[in-house]
């Protein structure tokens, strides 16, 4: 079971405002599931964009291990979170959850790489048991 106080910590170490401002779990097709950031005026609006950016960026580079954009926001950084032994790169599945971190234009890209793969490496495990576990539950009825 996925405990959201402790992803929210975990997102919450790797953030070092103002530079490196905002770090946001979600799925591929949009969900968020934690994030971490400062909270200013523009965040809840800056959340819903950075998901949107992020899995979008997901389907323009799923056979890529990472993702990078720079616009409005800054630069934002995607990395998946899948089972890295279970496929091979070109016929696993969507992975079942994304990390996104947006930072300041001044921030070198291999730091929010070497930031970001640390948070993926620490929460791979419990998160891809916790998709797994996702997977098989029955679809919701419909009605």
């Amino acid at each position: 079971m996925l405990n959201l106080k402790e992803l929210s910590k975990v997102l919450s170490s790797v953030i070092a405002p103002p530079r490196l401002h905002t770090a946001v779990l979600c799925t591929p097709s949009g969900d968020l599931i934690s994030h971490a950031g400062v909270k200013d005026a523009t965040y809840r609006d800056r959340l819903r964009v950075l998901v949107a950016v992020a899995t979008e960026l997901w389907r323009e580079i799923n056979d890529e291990d990472i993702g990078m954009a720079e616009g409005e926001l800054g630069k934002i950084i995607i990395l998946p979170i899948h089972n890295q032994h279970s496929r091979s790169r070109h016929s696993r599945p969507d992975p079942p959850f994304l990390l996104a971190l947006n930072a300041k234009d001044d921030v070198e890209w291999y730091e929010m790489q070497i930031k970001a793969r640390g948070v993926v490496n620490h929460l791979a495990v419990p998160l891809i048991e916790a998709g797994d576990h996702l997977r098989l539950l029955p679809p919701a009825p419909t009605t």
